[in-house]
């Protein structure tokens, strides 16, 4: 019992030094969506083809920090990215703990 411990223990290590890698790698930049930002502010209007262009250029596992940023995250909460979202055809990504 005490092997299939250490065993769980050991591979629980690793996969968390891997996904440290992946998050680390991640090459996440909020400024280029500053273009979409008068839509999240005001969602009656229509995204630009750059917004849209921006916005699918992201990694998604970057929307995923950006929801779980305090500064960030009541924006990409907001009725006017859920508009982008769909405007632009960007796949709403799926963000773990």
């Amino acid at each position: 019992m005490a092997m299939k411990t250490k065993i769980m223990i050991s591979v629980a290590i690793v996969l968390a030094m891997i996904i440290a890698q992946v998050h680390a790698g991640l090459d996440c930049d909020i400024a280029p969506l500053q273009v979409c930002l008068p839509v999240i502010k005001d969602p009656s209007l229509n995204p630009t083809p750059q917004c849209c262009a921006n916005l699918k250029a992201q990694p998604s596992e970057c929307y995923c920090e950006y929801i779980k940023d305090p500064i960030y995250g009541k924006y990409f909460n907001s009725p006017g990215a859920k508009k982008l979202i769909d405007a632009c055809g960007v796949p709403v990504p799926v963000c773990h703990d």
